[in-house]
């Protein structure tokens, strides 16, 4: 399944910045998660947040953290099991730049 998200707030700086786009694949039989991706979860207590896989357990529980210094830390966030994956970001769409 392919699903569009957009990214709110600062956590994902300088990567992702707030209203940029990702689209995201939940299929992990056919792109199966690695350390340092970027998925889209459905936390229990932060709601749907965008971060980087950090660690990845024998269970594939994942342990997320921010880019940003000032992201929700990896502590709070706690390890998050599959069922909790929206999907692995596999494209960025920048907002574009006025001025």
């Amino acid at each position: 399944m392919i699903t569009i998200h957009r990214v709110r707030g600062q956590s994902m700086l300088p990567a992702f910045a707030d209203g940029d786009y990702v689209v995201c694949i939940r299929s992990l039989r056919f792109f199966p998660l690695k350390r340092g991706d970027v998925a889209v979860v459905q936390h229990p207590r932060l709601g749907r947040i965008i971060k980087r896989i950090a660690k990845l357990s024998a269970k594939s529980d994942m342990w997320l953290c921010g880019d940003n210094p000032g992201s929700t830390s990896s502590e709070v966030m706690g390890w998050q099991p599959p069922p909790t994956l929206v999907g692995r970001v596999i494209w960025h769409i920048a907002k574009p730049v006025t001025g």
